[in-house]
């Protein structure tokens, strides 16, 4: 028989490196675009920063709510096991 056993401190754990994760990604889809020269790949190349920049801006929102609902899940199963724990301790 297996055993299901829940861990907050685990799941915090995770949550916390997920959330560090989208700390460095926003971090990194930071650029900087060139606006005082007229090179031809200019306008393409605000484009493409722009479009990148909105990615990681959207890959980092769904992350963050991924890290949020492992959070919730794993306080949600820590409390029914202590419910559980304390139902049969009641009943020993």
């Amino acid at each position: 028989m297996s055993t299901v056993k829940s861990d907050l401190n685990l799941a915090q754990t995770y949550a916390s490196q997920l959330k560090n994760a989208c700390q460095s990604l926003t971090a990194i889809a930071v650029a900087s675009q060139d606006d005082l020269t007229t090179l031809q790949g200019n306008t393409k190349a605000h484009q493409c920063l722009t479009k990148d920049q909105n990615l990681a801006s959207q890959i980092t929102a769904a992350v963050t709510v991924t890290s949020e609902r492992l959070h919730s899940v794993a306080s949600d199963f820590e409390a029914l096991d202590e419910a559980a724990a304390n139902g049969f301790r009641s009943h020993a």
